[in-house]
Order: structure tokens, then C-alpha cells, then sequence
């Protein structure tokens, strides 16, 4: 793979913002309509990731839960806003300011600067979550770009056994750290906490799971019998991933479906739907469930033990969904875990050891999210192949598709100048 970067200088000579940034309309004009139209490309991409609280808690809807849902995505919605048109206009002004282009003025430091911005406004949770979701697609995309100089990031690329076993370690690690420590992170399932006495209850009756294994007492953390507690978790993941799936197919199709809506539930519907994503979440909950009750049923004891053997046996249902995106979100929630177990071991042990306390200080999330972000928007014009998917839906949803635009024009310059399939290399169509 290329990098357009070379290109650069022989593209950008004797050009203006007005032919990339905003193509032909005055920088004003320009900033005019992106701070009245971009709220509405925000709201729209916003919308579907809102209303998945709410199916997840479908049965428990109340006023409450729709309060919170409006307001995270009124909240989130005027985040993206205020960085896509401050990022845009921050384009004139780097140029403006420079007289020309460069590699990082043209769309990595501005992006960098609107998050900056966005960082100091708004409030901790949602640059902690931001940070999360960017840290995810920078591992992803490093993975992408070097694959070909490190063997090992190149077996991670390519070889679905390789990503399957990175990602059984993480969720590994993951369910070890979740098992210790008390965290707001996002992941696929919740293992009950390290209790430090557990007396054995009276037994509960399960059918099933008595034939197999058979108890005389209740050791299992759940206040069910194991057969309900099986089936209602394998059950909930089922509808979780169905109601994923759903939202993603609806909003990623909406136009298609206005035109031709008994068509598109008809015949095309369910021809859309991941069963492999689906089979991935059934499977891994069911699998991680049913180990950690026979394992506890075997030892006669709920150690932490018996979580770890049945995460990393569950991590195995990876291979049905092997994604890079997916294991970008286990490797960098897994980092984060870990590291705040050993600064809950080690803080206030070792007095003497400064850099503990100053290190719990810094506003990782707030100097994360504009570097990472900024290092996204880099990779966007310069190693379109490697920037992640949703990444490249993130900037066209949030810009009304102005991204593309100015991909479009910066495109059509360098197709002028230089190889004429480079149009591919930017993941565009002629």
C-alpha cells in the first residue's frame, strides 16, 4: 500500500481553502452552513446509538430512562456538532494562517484543536467514552498500518485463528479485572465480584443440570436454579444481539426502506442480518454461563479460577465473528482494566513512590481523545486503508458528508497529477 502523503506537495501547489475545504463559497459562508445544517447530520447518527438503551431495557421503559436517553443524546449530538463545525473552520484558519497546506494542517490538527475544545466544554463521561471508542479504532488502524513490518500485527490482519487467541487473552484479562475491581467500562458480560466469604445456600432444583452434575448444595453466586439462570441469560443475549442487528439494519437502510418498504422486509431483511454476530453473542454468553456453573458445581467453590477457564474457553466463539474492530474494543478495555488494578494495588503502598499519586492526576481521557482523533483524521486523506470503517461513517454522518466532498476534490487534483487508480486507493468510487 501507498501513501499519498508523497503526493501532497504536487497536489496542494497554488490551491486555497476555497477548493478543498469548502469549493468555491467564501470561508464565512461556509461556517454559516455547517453551524446551521451540521446539528441535523449529527442527530441523525446520533439517533441509533441513543436508542439502544432502550431496547436493551425495553421491559423496564419508564419515564426515568427515556429522560436519560434524551438527554445523552442531546448531549452527544451538540459534542459532535460543536467539533465538525469547529474542525471544518479551523481548516480555513490553519490555512489562513500558514498560507498553505500541510500534511497535519489539513485535517489532523484541526480535528485535534476541535476536540481540544471539546474537551475543556464538555463534561467527563462523554470524553471518557469518546476516548474509549477512538482508542479502539487507533488499535485497529495501528494493526492495519504496520501489519506488514511486524510479524505479529500481520497475524493479527490476517489470520482469523491468531485474532481469535489475542482475543481470549483479553477477554481473559477482562473478566479478571471485572471480577476485582468495580468499572463503568462497556463489555459483553458481567461476572459476579470476588465475594470474601460465600457460605454454600440451600439447593435450588435444577433438572437439567442435576442429571449432568449433581450437588447437594447451592454454590453458584445467581439466586436461581441453574436451568433459569441459563436459559434467561442466553435468552437476553439472543434479543440482545437481534435488537442490534435491527437498529443497524433500519437506520444503515432507511432510505431504501421509504422507497420500497414491503420489498425490503420482504426479501431483503433478513438476508441482512449477521447471524454470525448474533451466534457470537448467544455463544459466548451461553458458553461463559455454563462453564462457570459446572466449574463452581465441581470445585464446590465460586473462585476466581473457574471465571478465568470459562472466559477464556468462551473467547473461542470469537472465530464465528473474527473481526479487527472487535478485538480493538477487548484489547484497549482490557489495557484500561488492568492498569487501574495496579494503581488501586500500589496506591499508598509505597509512600516513597511519587509517580503513583502524579500519574492519577493526569486527564488521560481529556489528552487522549484530541490526540487520538487528530491522529484519525491524519490517516483519513494520507492511509485511507487503514482508517477504520467507522471512522470514515463518523466523519461523513457528522459533516453531511462535506468529508467527502473534500476527499472528492483533493482526489480529483491528485488524479490529475499522478497514478490514475489512486481514486481506488482512497476507498471511493469514480
Amino acid at each position: 500500500m501507498t501513501s499519498h502523503s508523497k503526493y501532497f506537495k504536487i497536489v496542494t501547489e497554488n490551491t486555497s481553502c476555497a477548493d478543498f475545504v469548502h469549493c468555491g463559497n467564501s470561508c464565512w459562508e461556509m461556517f454559516r452552513w455547517n453551524a446551521l445544517n451540521l446539528g441535523y447530520g449529527c442527530c441523525k447518527f446520533i439517533g441509533p446509538v441513543s436508542v439502544i438503551p432502550i431496547l436493551l431495557r425495553f421491559r423496564e421503559l419508564n419515564t426515568d430512562l427515556i429522560k436519560q436517553c434524551c438527554k445523552k443524546f442531546l448531549e452527544y449530538s451538540a459534542a459532535a456538532w460543536l467539533m465538525s463545525v469547529i474542525g471544518l473552520s479551523f481548516m480555513c484558519c490553519y490555512y489562513k494562517l500558514f498560507g498553505k497546506f500541510y500534511t497535519w494542517s489539513i485535517l489532523a490538527t484541526p480535528a485535534a484543536s476541535s476536540a481540544v475544545i471539546c474537551s475543556i466544554i464538555c463534561s467527563n463521561r462523554l470524553i471518557l467514552m469518546f476516548s474509549r471508542g477512538l482508542s479502539s479504532m487507533v488499535t485497529e488502524a495501528i494493526v492495519k498500518l504496520y501489519a506488514d513490518d511486524f510479524v505479529f500485527l500481520r497475524l493479527l490482519r490476517d489470520s482469523p485463528v491468531a485474532l481469535t487467541l489475542a482475543f481470549m487473552a483479553a477477554n481473559t484479562s477482562i473478566i479478571y479485572a471485572l471480577r476485582q475491581i468495580k468499572s463503568d467500562v462497556f463489555w459483553f458480560i458481567q461476572p459476579y465480584k470476588v465475594e470474601q466469604s460465600i457460605s454454600p445456600a440451600e439447593k435450588v432444583p435444577s433438572p437439567i443440570i442435576d442429571r449432568i452434575l449433581p450437588t447437594e448444595m447451592q454454590y453458584c453466586q445467581h439466586k436461581s436454579s441453574c436451568d433459569s439462570f441459563l436459559q434467561h441469560e442466553i435468552i437476553n443475549y439472543l434479543k440482545f444481539g437481534i435488537g442490534i442487528e435491527f437498529v443497524r439494519i433500519i437506520f444503515g437502510n432507511a432510505k431504501h426502506i421509504a422507497r420500497r418498504p414491503l420489498k425490503f422486509f420482504a426479501f431483503e431483511f433478513f438476508q441482512k442480518i449477521k447471524l454470525n454476530f448474533v451466534g457470537f453473542l448467544v455463544g459466548y454468553a451461553g458458553i461463559y454461563r455454563t462453564l462457570t456453573c459446572f466449574l463452581t458445581r465441581l470445585m464446590k467453590e465460586d473462585s476466581t479460577n473457574n471465571h478465568l477457564v470459562a472466559a477464556l474457553i468462551s473467547g473461542t466463539t470469537f472465530y464465528a465473528y473474527p473481526q479487527l474492530s472487535l478485538f480493538g474494543h477487548a484489547f484497549t478495555t482490557a489495557v484500561e482494566l488492568l492498569w487501574s488494578i495496579y494503581f488501586i494495588q500500589h496506591k499508598g503502598v509505597d509512600r516513597k513512590q511519587k509517580s503513583i499519586p502524579f500519574l492519577d492526576k493526569i486527564p488521560w481521557s481529556r489528552i487522549i481523545y484530541p490526540i487520538f482523533f487528530g491522529y484519525l483524521c491524519y490517516l483519513r486523506p494520507f492511509y485511507p486503508w487503514a482508517t477504520p470503517k467507522i471512522m470514515m461513517s463518523i466523519l461523513r454522518g457528522v459533516t453531511l458528508n462535506r468529508e467527502s466532498q473534500i476527499m472528492k476534490a483533493y482526489c480529483s487534483r491528485l488524479m490529475s497529477c499522478s497514478d490514475p487508480n489512486v481514486l481506488y486507493l482512497f476507498g471511493m468510487k469514480e
